[in-house]
């Protein structure tokens, strides 16, 4: 009988995830054989405790690797009105939602396009090789308990395995070992090796828990801390003015955005809260919040090019304030029907012009090059509160009026906010 099924290819990934069982597995039975069984008078208790960790510990490695981290739905477009709590833009367009050319989908918030797997992730971290999979919304909370459960297994093993040599040492210089009880050249080989082995598991996992303990207290993803490094700098150089990260919500309810609302069951393998399509924003922000900061966009398009001037002002009657420092963009760059200064409108699935490109270090890259992808403009179905996937068959209508293209995100909420009124 044949079937369809594609022939098995060699992945490094693969072996990686090997490697790490095996790790697991020689670490977990040496440790029981060769150091708690010899080493307590009353191994049972400790047998029992180290095998627990030790379940826990594979339970969730095995759920971070097989878990879908979060795929983007395909009918899934940005939200204008109801409970939306931000609205992430193209890096180089404040105007313009996120949009991944590659696969054919808006970006929900805090959605990357991961090269390793070909797809956009839901609140992607990294892609990670040791799980051979990609750190996301529905992954994260069990690679999170993953790391700390290989945390605690290797301290334990640790102390037992120190205890174990230690004991070795004292009976061996105060002349304690019997032929019944002295260690084998193997059992030695056997203890040492799994020593060096947990140390080095140890100190490495220590550093990456400490790093990712640090950004579940703050509800920050890798990529979004990296991305929170530049505007810092900015700040700290005064080119824009400060603005909270949207996300941080305390250090409890960013914990609970992660673990679940239990705090008893912050260690127990579960399904990650939300669907990954929208996140709570902190107490005080006006929203929906534009994210990245549009100030920060414009002034890190501004230091590419000194053909884009752009000034800050207070909020005047062209829309509302966004969570954000207002940004006011001289009009004569926003004309319909003519190129803005700040992007390119090529074609409906747009890119940079080839100026705009000329005016980009080569030498900077992102975490996310696909983020650059995008639909150019809003736009909008007749009795709707979504956008629609704009297409190259898409007509535009013959009233400049009714065409919300090019028009801003602050021009759109307006316009939206002024017909509830009427």
């Amino acid at each position: 009988m044949f079937t369809n099924k594609k022939p098995y290819q060699f992945k490094w990934s693969h072996t990686i995830v090997l490697l790490v069982v095996f790790a697991i597995s020689f670490i977990g039975i040496s440790v029981q054989v060769y150091g708690i069984l010899p080493y307590f008078n009353n191994p049972v208790r400790h047998l029992v405790i180290f095998n627990i960790i030790l379940a826990l510990l594979c339970v969730n490695y095995y759920l971070a690797i097989t878990t879908d981290p979060g795929k983007v739905p395909w009918e899934w477009t940005p939200q204008l009105e109801g409970e939306v709590t931000v609205i992430e833009v193209k890096k180089s367009n404040v105007e313009s939602p996120r949009f991944c050319r590659t696969c054919s989908v808006y970006k929900p918030p805090r959605a990357h396009h991961c090269s390793a797997c070909n797809r956009c992730v839901l609140k992607m971290d990294h892609h990670c090789a040791w799980l051979n999979n990609c750190v996301g919304h529905f992954n994260y909370p069990h690679f999170v308990r993953f790391l700390a459960y290989v945390d605690i297994a290797t301290f334990y093993a640790l102390y037992v395995l120190f205890g174990r040599g230690f004991q070795i040492y004292d009976d061996s210089i105060h002349n304690r070992l019997w032929d019944e009880n002295t260690p084998s050249n193997f059992e030695l080989a056997v203890l040492f090796s799994a020593f060096l082995l947990d140390m080095v598991i140890f100190l490495c996992v220590l550093g990456l828990s400490i790093y990712q303990l640090w950004s579940l207290i703050l509800n920050v993803t890798n990529i979004e801390y990296l991305e929170n490094e530049k505007i810092d700098e900015m700040v700290e150089r005064k080119q824009i003015s400060r603005v909270k990260f949207p996300y941080d919500l305390g250090v409890l309810e960013n914990i609970r955005e992660v673990l679940g609302r239990n705090i008893l069951l912050w260690m127990w393998p579960q399904k990650a809260p939300g669907d990954g399509l929208m996140y709570p924003v902190a107490k005080g922000l006006a929203t929906p919040v534009i994210w990245p900061p549009p100030e920060y966009l414009l002034a890190k398009k501004q230091s590419r090019s000194k053909h884009i001037t752009t000034s800050i002002a207070e909020p005047g009657p062209e829309g509302p304030r966004l969570g954000v420092p207002w940004l006011q963009v001289p009009s004569e760059h926003f004309k319909h029907g003519e190129t803005s200064a700040l992007n390119s409108r090529e074609s409906d699935y747009e890119t940079d012009s080839e100026e705009s490109k000329s005016l980009i270090d080569p030498n900077e890259e992102t975490m996310d090059d696909h983020d650059d992808d995008y639909v150019s403009g809003w736009n909008y179905p007749s009795r709707s509160t979504g956008l629609t996937r704009r297409t190259p068959s898409s007509t535009k209508s013959n009233d400049a009026s009714d065409d919300e293209d090019d028009q801003p995100i602050a021009a759109l909420l307006s316009r939206k906010a002024s017909a509830k009124t009427q």
